[in-house]
């Protein structure tokens, strides 16, 4: 594959262009993280809020994890940081403990 010299220059203005996005992102969820506070949690955290592993807390992101009524995965949203550490919002966990945690017997 060739490319003459102006489409070159494209793509090189094209890669920084995203680089700069991406380190705007990354500056974005920063500054997110340092307002929030405690809004969210590493995976760390949950493990422990949780009573569990920290291998599975990374399970249900990333496979989820079976719905007690349909057994469909429900995952546990979560982010990533530019080191690949997970961050969970408080109010996505609630809302995933809540899946687990309801008398779905009273619900049917």
């Amino acid at each position: 594959m060739t490319f003459e010299f102006h489409e070159l220059k494209s793509l090189q203005q094209m890669f920084n262009l995203m680089q700069e996005v991406n380190h705007r992102m990354i500056n974005l969820e920063q500054m997110i993280m340092e307002k929030d506070g405690k809004h969210h949690l590493s995976a760390q955290d949950v493990a422990k809020e949780m009573s569990c592993a920290l291998n599975t807390v990374k399970a249900w992101i990333n496979t989820g994890r079976k719905h007690p009524l349909t057994r469909k995965p429900v995952y546990l949203k979560a982010f990533r940081l530019e080191g690949g550490h997970y961050r969970i919002a408080r109010r996505d966990l609630e809302e995933f403990k809540n899946i687990f945690t309801t008398n779905h017997k009273a619900i049917l």
